[in-house]
C-alpha cells in the first residue's frame, strides 16, 4: 500500500488535470501573454496598449481573487469530508489491517469466499448504509465504487437469504451443477466486493482522507 514520491505527484497531477485550477491556469497563461505582446509591439501612448493592458490586467486580478476563494473552499471541503468520512476510514483501516494478518496465516484466504466476506463485511455495511443516506460530500469516483461495493455487499445478503428460506427443500441445490453455480457466484462476488474496499481505500489515502 506504500506509493512512491512520484506516485503521489502522478496523482496530484491527474486530480489538477480535472480541477478548476487547470482552466484558471490557462486563462492566467493566456492573459500574461497578450500583456506580454501588447507591451512590445504597442507605444505606451497607444489606445490598444491602454486598454489591452487594463482588460488583461483585470482578468489577472479576477483569477488571483477567485483562486484564493476556491482555495479556501477547498480546504473547508476537504475538512468536512475527512470529518464526515472518518469512521468509514476508519473500517477500511481495520479491513487492510485484519486482511493482511489472515493473509500472513493463510495465504490462501482469497480462495475462502467464507472466510473474505466475514473480513469485508463490516465495512461493507457501513458503505451500504453511506450510500443508502446520500452523503454530499462523495465525489463522483468515491459514489461509483461505494455503489459497486453496495451492490456486492446487497447482492450476497440476498443470495444467502434465499440459500437459507429454501433450505428445508429437498429439492433445492441438490444437483452438484447448481452448488458450483452458486459457489462460483459467491465467490466472484465476495471477490469484488474486497477489490472495490481496496481501491476505495487507496484512493482515499491518495486523497489524503485516509492518514
Amino acid at each position: 500500500m506504500k506509493e512512491t514520491f512520484i506516485e503521489k505527484l502522478k496523482w496530484k497531477h491527474i486530480k489538477w488535470k480535472s480541477s478548476v485550477y487547470a482552466i484558471v491556469a490557462v486563462f492566467f497563461i493566456i492573459s500574461v501573454a497578450a500583456i506580454i505582446f501588447i507591451c512590445t509591439n504597442f507605444p505606451t501612448d497607444s489606445i490598444i496598449y491602454n486598454l489591452g493592458n487594463s482588460l488583461f490586467t483585470g482578468i489577472i486580478a479576477s483569477i488571483v481573487v477567485a483562486v484564493i476563494i476556491q482555495i479556501k473552499q477547498d480546504k473547508n471541503e476537504f475538512e468536512k469530508k475527512r470529518a464526515i468520512l472518518f469512521d468509514a476510514g476508519f473500517y477500511l483501516k481495520c479491513f487492510q489491517e485484519q486482511y493482511s494478518q489472515k493473509k500472513l496465516v493463510n495465504n490462501k484466504v482469497d480462495e475462502d469466499w467464507k472466510q473474505l466476506f466475514r473480513l469485508c463485511e463490516e465495512p461493507a455495511a457501513y458503505l451500504s448504509e453511506l450510500y443508502k443516506s446520500g452523503v454530499d460530500v462523495l465525489d463522483i469516483v468515491d459514489i461509483s465504487i461505494i455503489r459497486k461495493i453496495n451492490h456486492n455487499y446487497k447482492f450476497i445478503l440476498r443470495l444467502s437469504e434465499s440459500i437459507s428460506a429454501n433450505s428445508k427443500d429437498k429439492e433445492f441445490l441438490k444437483d452438484s451443477n447448481e452448488i458450483m453455480d452458486v459457489w462460483n457466484k459467491y465467490n466472484h462476488m465476495v471477490t469484488e466486493l474486497k477489490e472495490n474496499l481496496f481501491f476505495l481505500l487507496i484512493k482515499w489515502k491518495k486523497d489524503a482522507i485516509i492518514d
